[in-house]
């Protein structure tokens, strides 16, 4: 009976063990609030390594085109927990972890005592810029409180998710000096 009661039991509970994680959408202006940097540019090198305390981390440099907050231009380099080495992988869910050659808009955390920093919201705070100089993948919910700024600015994101470059920089100084209404 006991053993019937227990497998029940677990049986119920079976759905909530194999749920999908969810990740709280987060808007800019949260974004800019908790990150340490921003900027735009290309990764010019990822390497997936074992730092000295044994944990798996991801080294990625980046050539910085557009700084906006905590760099300067140049290059920069973050580590970020987890990721892929010749020693094993141990990749975190959600994490959006960087391609050699791609560009992007990034707004990172600032970086912990031990040195790690990952972009806002797991992935949320990373966007591709393509060739033509647009941020491309940017979602409603980012938006949802600076309504009005973006109208003052005349800043406009097409329905599919996309926002000249230069609007999208604008946006974020605005708001890294408090602006913002709704």
């Amino acid at each position: 009976m006991k053993q019937a009661f227990l497998l029940a039991a677990l049986t119920l509970l079976l759905p909530i063990y194999h749920a999908p994680a969810q990740v709280r959408q987060v808007p800019l202006t949260e974004m800019v609030s908790s990150s340490g940097m921003i900027f735009a540019g290309r990764v010019l090198d990822v390497e997936g390594k074992t730092d000295e305390r044994g944990d798996i981390v991801t080294v990625t440099t980046f050539r910085v085109e557009t700084p906006i907050r905590g760099v300067l231009p140049g290059t920069v380099t973050i580590t970020q927990y987890g990721g892929v080495s010749e020693e094993g992988s141990m990749v975190l869910a959600h994490m959006r972890y960087f391609t050699e050659g791609e560009r992007v808009l990034v707004l990172l955390y600032p970086e912990s005592e031990l040195g790690f920093t990952s972009p806002i919201g797991m992935g949320q705070g990373v966007w591709t810029v393509n060739d033509r100089d647009e941020v491309v993948g940017l979602a409603d919910y980012l938006f949802t409180d600076i309504g009005g700024l973006m109208r003052q600015q005349k800043i406009v994101r097409t329905s599919d998710g996309r926002m000249p470059l230069a609007g999208m920089v604008e946006l974020i100084r605005t708001l890294t000096l408090g602006g913002g209404s709704k």
